[in-house]
């Protein structure tokens, strides 16, 4: 796991995962990626993940559950395909094509989940590219300036 991360939320992670977490399988590095460096860091990886903990979150907050990840959009920027939560937030990853989204992150529907992926990774990433481009603030906000100029 990379990123920055809540002291409490990881004091329960680490809790929650400790064998994986002893064996080595479990990494958690909190380190900032400044975001000129995400991209090529990001394509080191075969798929990202993109979950919701509802047991720290309220299931019916609809301000988290509609709004996307900002990580999502990192993912489809490096060409990852992406695994998450089925909210309505992550709907972008089932429209667009670049990957799956699961009811609960259970061991065994992440893994089938990462195995379709792996079944079409070539295709799922150029469409996690696509969405990028589809969703690129940058350009839309230049032909918002050309609009109000």
């Amino acid at each position: 796991m990379k990123g920055p991360v809540r002291s409490e939320y990881r004091s329960d992670l680490l809790e929650k995962n400790k064998d994986l977490v002893s064996s080595g399988r479990l990494i958690m590095d909190d380190t900032y990626i400044p975001q000129e460096n995400l991209n090529s860091f990001l394509r080191q990886f075969f798929v990202g993940f993109c979950f919701y903990d509802f047991d720290l979150l309220e299931k019916n907050d609809f301000n988290y559950l509609s709004c996307p990840s900002g990580k999502l959009y990192n993912y489809f920027g490096a060409g990852v395909p992406v695994v998450g939560s089925d909210i309505l937030g992550l709907q972008t990853v089932k429209e667009e094509d670049c990957g799956f989204l699961v009811k609960t992150p259970e061991p065994t529907a992440v893994a089938a989940a990462v195995e379709e992926i792996a079944k079409n990774w070539e295709e799922k990433s150029k469409n996690a590219q696509k969405a990028a481009e589809k969703f690129d603030f940058r350009r839309h906000f230049q032909n918002f300036l050309k609009t109000i100029s």
